[in-house]
């Protein structure tokens, strides 16, 4: 693997020759599709492939702009090599590609990942690029859009801002240069802000809705002085409930997918974890239990043997423990 600045990434991209394919994640977010499709309008002679499916936000927020995406056939996946590079973007973790995975390894050209997440399982023979200073990876996308003086267009940048959002949480966990990149794109756009939220806001399905309140509904939780952290489990939408434990009060809060070995943590902006990032949290957690796992600040996940599921969780809720005892001392 190689470690790429801003600088030799935009070398790298301006130098690709041939065909280019670029994908995403498996369960694809709104910000990983974002970045895709303005991306896609960077590269010449490039095209999207999903390794899977999209999530529902993003699903119903491309009908909406009438913007349709193809997964890779499995005819692609056993002939790789039609392409000469493919790009990853959201994502550099090689166990984040499904069934993707299993046959890059026959895969003979370039490969570059472009991702704003911190991982310990990194991609091996891939020029990587990683921002962890930015909200989303579509702030990157825009980044490099500005360099290559290509301005997205009027649906892109609309795109953009959203994927913007969505992974920032509507912006609880963006910086400064989030709000200013967001506020460029929507003036590009042409659109306000309230017209972004009616474009990637919708009401979640009922199975989603009905997951989150079982997993409220059987929440344990601690309470250390005025701080609270809770932890749960759900056999799906595991991020969104323990979405649903921070509004309903948590602080902290974790959720287990002990089908698919899967954990998702989301923190309030209590000042009391401050300093506590939980992709970084996740990243240490997923190493001590044979799995990968990373996040945001405020938002992280992590995927292990099934085994491990209760091993995670307790690591998680140790490791919280001691970040919150570091800030109150």
């Amino acid at each position: 693997m190689e470690k790429l600045d801003f600088n030799a990434l935009l070398a790298k991209l301006k130098s690709l020759k041939g065909k280019t394919v670029i994908s995403f994640h498996s369960i694809a977010d709104l910000d990983a599709v974002a970045s895709a499709v303005a991306l896609q309008k960077l590269i010449r002679n490039s095209e999207i492939r999903s390794v899977d499916c999209v999530n529902s936000q993003a699903k119903r927020t491309l009908k909406k702009l009438q913007i349709e995406l193809k997964p890779f056939s499995e005819k692609e996946l056993n002939n790789l090599n039609i392409w000469h590079n493919i790009i990853f973007v959201d994502v550099s973790n090689r166990e984040l590609l499904s069934n993707l995975a299993s046959h890059l390894h026959t895969f003979r050209g370039n490969i570059l990942a472009i991702d704003h997440h911190t991982h310990n399982h990194e991609f091996k023979n891939a020029h990587v690029y990683i921002d962890s200073g930015k909200g989303a990876a579509s702030e990157i996308i825009f980044e490099i859009s500005k360099a290559l003086k290509k301005k997205p267009d009027s649906k892109t940048s609309f795109l953009l801002a959203g994927g913007i959002v969505s992974d920032t949480a509507y912006f609880q966990s963006a910086n400064s240069a989030s709000l200013e990149t967001v506020s460029r794109l929507l003036k590009i756009a042409k659109k306000e802000l309230s017209e972004l939220y009616s474009l990637i806001e919708s009401h979640p399905d009922v199975s989603e809705r009905i997951a989150s309140i079982k997993s409220v509904q059987r929440a344990t939780y601690e309470r250390i002085g005025e701080v609270l952290l809770a932890s749960s489990e759900s056999s799906a939408f595991e991020l969104n409930c323990a979405s649903s434990l921070v509004k309903c009060g948590a602080d902290f809060a974790i959720v287990l997918n002990r089908k698919e070995g899967k954990i998702s943590c989301v923190k309030s902006r209590s000042p009391a974890f401050s300093k506590l990032n939980i992709g970084e949290l996740l990243k240490e957690v997923a190493s001590s239990v044979s799995g990968s796992g990373g996040g945001h600040e405020f938002v992280g996940g992590a995927n292990f043997p099934k085994q491990n599921g209760e091993k995670a969780v307790a690591l998680s809720l140790e490791l919280a423990k001691k970040s919150l005892n570091n800030e109150l001392m």
